[in-house]
């Protein structure tokens, strides 16, 4: 009888502690786990607004573009957008009120790849949840479902060392059919030209074999900047009268051809409702009035008049005298 039970206790501890093994592997299986997945409050988070689109066939559609920081502050960041075939047609992409300062590859779409490719940095940084970068513009013309995904995603904290933080990506499910739910927006009028700016030139060994050059950027808050263009003439005019023709397509940084400085050069911002906005750079060393060669050629005009004056003054005044 004695040995029965001392043989039941050995049993129930053994069993005990058999289980007390499993139940601690296994806890230690789903820390490990746990520990392995990525904190989300600790990454950037790239998102669509609408979260899920249904639209019917042949309807515009507004899609917004943002980034939730999760509690973190970031300076620079780039992607590329994807987007399913033969569902969408891409009308814009438009940039205005975004978060970002400047974009080293401003977001245009790619009708080729079907894609969106965009990189921006943000001087100070950003924190927050809603940070707007950009939106899309599309016609839903073909049924069906698909994602918008976003892909090659990256961001850097704004540490002082450009440290990539981890990075989340919430993709846009899509339902184009007939029996949608309606889905429409509100397009509003951009009556406004973009943001006034300052132009700075520069000059540097490093950068452009040492040449001159203009930086500048601008943002426009209604539809964002479609592009810049620089006009450079030695002599200060009024805008509105520099000829369609006259205009060059700029990026920033941009290398003028007046290397002396000596000419006056015009920035234009334009936005994607056709809204403009002009910045002037006055030159450092202004040309001299007899190194204008409009200026000779005023002088030329007004002699070749005195001559021709005096010479017909001359015919007539002989003329009287032979009359006497």
């Amino acid at each position: 009888m004695i040995q029965r039970e001392v043989n039941n206790r050995v049993i129930k501890v053994g069993l005990c502690s058999k289980l007390t093994r499993i139940f601690s592997v296994g806890l230690a299986f789903l820390f490990s786990v746990i520990l392995a997945l990525p904190l989300k409050g600790q990454a950037a988070e790239f998102y669509f607004e609408p979260f899920a689109l249904e639209a019917n066939l042949d309807r515009f559609i507004l899609i917004n573009f943002f980034v939730d920081t999760q509690g973190e502050e970031i300076n620079a960041l780039e992607g590329v957008i994807k987007l399913p075939d033969n569902l969408l047609e891409v009308q814009r992409v438009s940039d205005g009120n975004t978060i970002v300062s400047l974009w080293a590859e401003r977001p245009v779409f790619d009708e080729e790849n079907n894609e969106i490719r965009f990189s921006g940095i943000i001087p100070g940084g950003f924190w927050g949840k809603d940070g707007f970068l950009f939106s899309i513009n599309c016609f839903s013309r073909g049924k069906g479902q698909g994602k918008i995904e976003i892909e090659e995603a990256r961001a850097l904290l704004n540490d002082g060392q450009g440290t990539e933080t981890a990075v989340f990506v919430s993709p846009l499910e899509i339902l184009v059919s007939d029996q949608a739910v309606p889905f429409s927006i509100e397009i509003k009028e951009d009556l406004d030209p973009p943001e006034a700016f300052i132009p700075e030139l520069a000059s540097d060994p490093d950068i452009f074999g040492g040449k001159w050059f203009l930086a500048f950027a601008t943002q426009d808050k209604g539809s964002g900047i479609a592009y810049y263009q620089v006009h450079e003439t030695n002599r200060k005019r009024e805008a509105s009268r520099i000829g369609k023709n006259e205009w060059a397509i700029a990026i920033s940084p941009y290398v003028i051809k007046d290397q002396d400085l000596r000419s006056y050069i015009y920035i234009k911002a334009v936005d994607n409702a056709g809204n403009q906005r002009i910045a002037i750079v006055e030159p450092r060393d202004s040309m001299k009035w007899y190194e204008l060669w409009e200026n000779w050629a005023i002088i030329l005009i007004v002699a070749i008049f005195l001559i021709l004056s005096r010479s017909k003054l001359l015919k007539t005044k002989k003329k009287g005298q032979r009359e006497k």
